[in-house]
C-alpha cells in the first residue's frame, strides 16, 4: 500500500502538501482554481497590441511565476494550464474557484492530455467545479486510465484507503483495475491488499497472489519481497510512482 501520494498527484488535486500539515490524519483536499485570461493590451489607444507570444516561445515548469503559465497556457501549451490550475490548488492565486478549476483541466482534457482528463473526473466524483456526475467520472476515467494508468492508479489508491478522501473502496478497487491491467505496477500492489482482505471486492487469495505477482514482474520491490522473491533488477523508470519509500 502506498501511504502518500506523489507531489505529481497532489499538484493535479490539490493535495494540501504533507509538509504544511501537522500530521497524516489532518491530510485534507483543497480544490480550487482559477482561469487566466492575459490579453496583450497597448499601454496607448493609438498603439496596436503586440502579437501573443507562441506557447514554444513560452517556457513554463513548475515553480515559475504564474504569470508565465498563465501566458504560455493562453499561448496553447495544455501542460502549462494544469500547471497553473495546480499553483492555485495550491493557494497560490488567491481564493478559490472550483469551476474555474475544472474549466481548466476540462481544456487541457479536450486538447489531449489523459492527466487533465483522469483529474477531470476526480472533479465529478467530487462534485468540486462541477454537479456530482458518477457516470461522467468512469467516461472519462475509462477513456483516460489506459493512457495515463499511474494517474488513474493514484487515485484509486486515495478511495482505497481513504487518503485525503471518503473512503470507497470499491470505487478504488475500479480505479486500481483499470490501472493494474495497464502495467502500473503499485496500482497491482494496492488491488492485492484489497483483494486479499475482501475490501471492496471479492475476498480471493489466489487472485490476490497472481496480482502481486504481476506487480513483481513490473518491477513493485515490495511485492517481489512479500512473495520470498528476488527484488527485480532492472532500474525504475524516472519519476516513477511503483516503488514508494524506495529499496
Amino acid at each position: 500500500m502506498r501511504t502518500d501520494a506523489s507531489p505529481s498527484l497532489r499538484e493535479r488535486v490539490g493535495l494540501l502538501s504533507l509538509e504544511a500539515l501537522p500530521s497524516w490524519p489532518c491530510f485534507g483536499l483543497m480544490l480550487a482554481a482559477v482561469a487566466s485570461s492575459l490579453a496583450c493590451r497597448s499601454s496607448s489607444g493609438d498603439r496596436a497590441a503586440p502579437p501573443a507570444p507562441s506557447a514554444a516561445e513560452i517556457k513554463c515548469v513548475d515553480g515559475e511565476p504564474n504569470d508565465v503559465c498563465a501566458a504560455s497556457c493562453d499561448a496553447g501549451d495544455l501542460q502549462s494550464c494544469e500547471l497553473l490550475a495546480a499553483a492555485i490548488l495550491r493557494g497560490r492565486l488567491g481564493a478559490a474557484d472550483d469551476a474555474r478549476a475544472a474549466d481548466l483541466e476540462q481544456r487541457a482534457c479536450e486538447g489531449g492530455r489523459p492527466s487533465a482528463c483522469v483529474s477531470l473526473g476526480f472533479t465529478y466524483f467530487e462534485g468540486k467545479g462541477r454537479p456530482p456526475d458518477e457516470a461522467r467520472a468512469w467516461d472519462l476515467m475509462s477513456s483516460a486510465c489506459p493512457r495515463d494508468p499511474g494517474g488513474c492508479g493514484e487515485f484509486g489508491n486515495l478511495y482505497a484507503f481513504g487518503i485525503g478522501v471518503p473512503k470507497n473502496a470499491a470505487r478504488g478497487a475500479r480505479l486500481l483495475t483499470l490501472a493494474c491491467d495497464h502495467d502500473d505496477g503499485a496500482s497491482c500492489e494496492d488491488l492485492a491488499v484489497l483483494v486479499a482482505h475482501g475490501d471492496g471486492v471479492p475476498e480471493d487469495l489466489a487472485r490476490a497472489a497472481r496480482l502481486r505477482q504481476k506487480a513483481c514482474a513490473l518491477g513493485h520491490t515490495k511485492s517481489c519481497v512479500a512473495l520470498g522473491l528476488p527484488r527485480p533488477r532492472f532500474p525504475k523508470q524516472p519519476g516513477s510512482r511503483e516503488d514508494a519509500g524506495g529499496d
